[in-house]
């Protein structure tokens, strides 16, 4: 795959995305985790942990395989049997995240496009592809920049740091 034309784009694309994934999750953290439960925030965990490995398998595509490929191709072709499963598993881990984060956030009462693209993102994930982050990235860089689209009674009650006593 890594000799194909478009590999290095793929790669960096794949690295650029799970970055601001892994950016996206922490403002995710700050404006949500109020109102999350604690299935939500181990959702929100779970993906950034996911995220976190993604990024280092991803820019070792970026960084090192172009590199190998002209140093020592047979490496690249054939990669070791462990590689191909750990790019499986955490588009798994990271897809089964995604669909508890959102149903989280539709529980408390999130609507709007953006719960939407983190289910559809969150099925790209598990798809074996080489940029399957970036459906993600941009559910929730949506969920970031879309005002709230709460219930009026989430809303109005707020996080319970400033409720009054």
């Amino acid at each position: 795959m890594m000799s194909a034309p478009g590999a290095a784009a793929a790669g960096w694309a794949s690295f650029v995305s799970a970055a601001l994934l892994a950016v996206g999750l922490l403002g995710l953290a700050v404006r949500y985790t109020s109102a999350l439960g604690r299935a939500g925030r181990a959702a929100l965990l779970g993906l950034g942990f996911a995220t976190a490995m993604t990024i280092g398998a991803t820019s070792t595509l970026a960084l090192v395989v172009p590199d190998l490929l002209d140093r020592m191709p047979e490496i690249v072709n054939e990669p070791p049997a462990a590689v191909p499963p750990t790019f499986i598993l955490s588009g798994l881990v990271s897809g089964v995240c995604a669909i508890a984060l959102g149903r989280s956030l539709r529980r408390a009462g999130v609507r709007g496009p953006g719960t939407m693209l983190l289910f559809v993102g969150a099925v790209v994930t598990m798809v074996p592809l080489p940029s399957r982050f970036f459906v993600l990235a941009v559910a929730v860089g949506v969920l970031l920049l879309i005002p709230d689209h709460r219930s009026r009674d989430v809303v109005e009650s707020g996080p319970p740091l400033l409720q009054e006593a």
